[in-house]
């Protein structure tokens, strides 16, 4: 089954139509955003850490969290 392509389709569309194009821009930078917030996200998060340092000797050991971390309890 042999068509035009998709990048062709959009183009024919958008020139029949040239008040999409707004709703198409706005859609692109609400999609880019939720993309990048999400990469923030993902690879910046304060609340998990990865690594040597994430978490105090002491706390390793017992299993509980350190003082002053939120949902150590009360003291």
């Amino acid at each position: 089954m042999k068509g035009p392509l998709l990048g062709a389709m959009f183009s024919r569309h958008v020139k029949r139509h040239p008040g999409l194009i707004p709703l198409i821009g706005f859609i692109s930078v609400g999609l880019g955003s939720a993309v990048l917030y999400l990469l923030r996200l993902a690879l910046y998060s304060p609340d998990v850490r990865y690594g040597a340092g994430a978490l105090s000797s002491s706390a390793r050991v017992s299993g509980r969290r350190a003082p002053g971390t939120p949902g150590a309890g009360p003291t």
